[in-house]
């Protein structure tokens, strides 16, 4: 890439289950449950998923077997994970509709690349909306100061009735059931494992697409928002999404942040739904 210096965060180095039950009181995993975890279950679903979303697969299992075969895990798991395919795609999001079997456009992993001024990792502590629950997670958040240019990819971007969301798959194994993929327990999930720095800098990369390409952009009309998909939930009440929309004072001074300009404490959280 050419970088002077970056060294970036991984977002996927602290997925930290949470405690769902004591050990003699869980209950055996079942479906999607017992799914394998770790790395390469992760890889394999955003390959499946990338494989069949926004694209018409006349032979889905042949195409989840390929896979299977290709991340070294048991091709018996091609049922199990056709059915959960089946489910992810035409199970409404949110309260909007979007359906993955069914966007009106979509793009998977895009790229963004920023060029940063200077970043050390306490200065995202000074941007507004931060929510309550993720301040104690950044305060301990750490890495070495970033100088040169940050590269990622975001696993989609979509469109529905006229606005744009950002969609991650998050293979997090939250419990054995249904039952572990409450709100509450997503969004323990989500400051664990940094999850809404990752979503604001998507964000941040989706606003700065969309000012280049669109004459007319404006943030608050035109950004529906992140909907994160624990797809190990997507049968719980919940659906396993979280969804929210960043303000658009934090997106503004992260984009300052990553240009180098100053961002203080002067900004007042209003209406805080980062």
């Amino acid at each position: 890439m050419g970088l002077d210096d970056v060294r970036p965060y991984n977002f996927h180095q602290k997925e930290r289950i949470p405690i769902f039950a004591a050990p003699e009181t869980m209950q055996e995993p079942q479906g999607i449950h017992a799914f394998p975890r770790g790395a390469r279950a992760g890889v394999f679903w955003h390959a499946v998923l990338e494989d069949c979303v926004g694209v018409s697969v006349p032979d889905r299992l042949a195409l989840i077997t390929e896979r299977l075969q290709q991340h070294a895990l048991p091709v018996d798991l091609a049922t199990q994970v056709n059915e959960t395919l089946a489910r992810l795609l035409e199970t409404p999001l949110d309260a909007e509709g979007a359906r993955l079997g069914a966007l009106d456009a979509a793009r998977a992993e895009m790229e963004f690349l920023y060029p940063v001024q200077q970043l050390a990792p306490q200065q995202f502590q000074s941007l507004p909306d931060v929510p309550e629950r993720y301040r104690d997670a950044l305060k301990a958040l750490d890495f070495p100061t970033l100088k040169g240019y940050l590269k990622g990819f975001i696993d989609l971007i979509y469109r529905h009735d006229g606005r744009y969301y950002v969609l991650d798959y998050k293979t997090n194994w939250l419990g054995p059931d249904d039952r572990a993929y409450t709100a509450e327990r997503m969004e323990v999930a989500m400051a664990d494992s940094h999850y809404y720095l990752q979503y604001w800098l998507y964000v941040l990369a989706l606003h700065r697409h969309l000012q280049t390409v669109k004459a007319d952009y404006d943030y608050d009309r035109d950004i529906g928002g992140v909907r994160y998909l624990f797809l190990r939930g997507i049968a719980a009440e919940t659906r396993g999404v979280y969804a929210r929309k960043p303000s658009r004072a934090l997106i503004e001074s992260l984009d300052g942040l990553m240009r180098g300009k100053k961002t203080g404490h002067e900004h007042q959280a209003q209406g805080v739904n980062a």
